[in-house]
C-alpha cells in the first residue's frame, strides 16, 4: 500500500496554481512526510523571491495500491476492549491502518469447527463498524476483507472471545492471540484490562514474568514454549500446516487457544 504526496504551489495574488510535485512512498513511511515537505524547497521556483510570502504550499495525500489489513481492535458495550459481550449491544471493531476511500466485509467463524456463523450481506464503508450479531459465549474468528479502487484483500482473521458480561462485572481473556490463521508470526498480546489490573497490583509497566506459553500440535506433541511479555511474537514459519493448541499459563491458571497454521 502506497501514499502519493501531492504538493501544490499556489499564487495567492493571482489565485492560480503554478506548480505541482508528487512523491510516492510506502504507507509505513508516512511518518517521514515532514522530510519530503522540507525537500520541496529544491523544487520551489520562488525560493529566493522577497515576495515569497505571496505563495502558499499545500499538501494532499492520495492512497494508491491494494489496501492492507494489519490489525483489528475490539470494544464492547460495557466500555472494555479486546473482547465482545453476548449480554450487551455495542460490539464494535476498528481496522488498521486507517485508510480513506475503502470499504470492507466481515464474517464470523466459530471454534473449533470454524464454520461460518455470520457473514455481512453488504460492503461497509470506512474502517470501523458494529457487529449486529450476538452468538453464544465462546471463541470466534472475526474475518475482514478490504476493498478499494485498486483491488481487494484476502480474508484476514483475528481471534475474539464472546463473554457474558452480565456476570462477574464482565471479563474477557487476559491475552489475545492473532492473526489466526497465520503462516509466519503468531502474536500473543496482553489485554488492556489485564495490563490495567497488573499496573494497579504490581506498578506501572511491570511485566508478569511468570506467564508462559506452550504450543502443541494435534498429536499433543510440544513444539514450542517460552515466556510471555506484554506482546510476544512466536515464529511458526517452519511448522507444518495444520491445527495446533496454544496453552497460556498465567497467575496459576491455564487457558487454551485453537490455532491454525496455513
Amino acid at each position: 500500500m502506497y501514499v502519493k504526496l501531492v504538493y501544490s504551489f499556489h499564487n495567492k495574488q493571482t489565485n492560480k496554481s503554478i506548480m505541482k510535485t508528487k512523491f510516492l512512498l510506502p504507507l509505513s513511511l508516512l511518518c517521514l512526510n515532514t522530510f519530503f515537505f522540507k525537500a520541496i524547497d529544491v523544487f520551489y521556483p520562488f525560493k529566493n523571491d522577497t515576495k515569497s510570502s505571496s505563495y502558499k504550499i499545500s499538501q494532499k495525500e492520495e492512497q494508491t495500491g491494494t489496501p492492507t489489513v494489519d490489525f483489528v481492535s475490539f470494544s464492547n458495550g460495557i466500555g472494555e476492549t479486546d473482547y465482545f459481550c453476548t449480554s450487551h449491544v455495542g460490539n464494535s471493531y476498528e481496522i488498521y491502518p486507517k485508510l480513506s476511500n475503502t470499504s470492507h466485509q466481515i464474517r464470523l467463524r466459530k471454534y473449533p469447527s470454524l464454520n461460518i456463523v455470520y457473514s455481512s450481506s453488504t460492503n461497509y464503508y470506512g474502517d470501523s463498524g458494529t457487529l449486529n450479531y450476538t452468538p453464544s459465549p465462546g471463541w470466534y474468528v472475526l474475518e475482514v476483507k478490504r476493498t478499494n479502487s485498486y483491488g481487494t484483500t484476502d480474508w484476514v482473521g483475528y481471534e475474539v472471545e464472546f463473554v457474558d458480561c452480565s456476570q462477574n462485572n464482565g471479563g474477557g481473556n487476559e491475552y489475545r492471540v492473532y492473526p489466526n490463521p497465520t503462516s509466519e508470526i503468531l502474536i500473543v498480546e496482553e489485554s488492556s484490562k489485564s495490563k490495567t489490573q497488573n499496573n494497579k497490583t504490581h506498578g506501572l509497566n511491570k511485566i508478569n514474568s511468570s506467564s508462559t506459553y506452550e504450543l502443541y500440535d494435534f498429536n499433543s506433541t510440544l513444539v514450542s514454549r517460552g515466556k510471555i511479555n506484554d506482546i510476544t511474537n512466536i515464529d511458526i514459519s517452519n511448522y507444518k500446516k495444520g491445527e495446533y493448541i496454544l496453552k497460556i499459563n498465567s497467575k496459576g491458571k491455564s487457558k487454551t487457544h485453537h490455532v491454525i497454521i496455513e
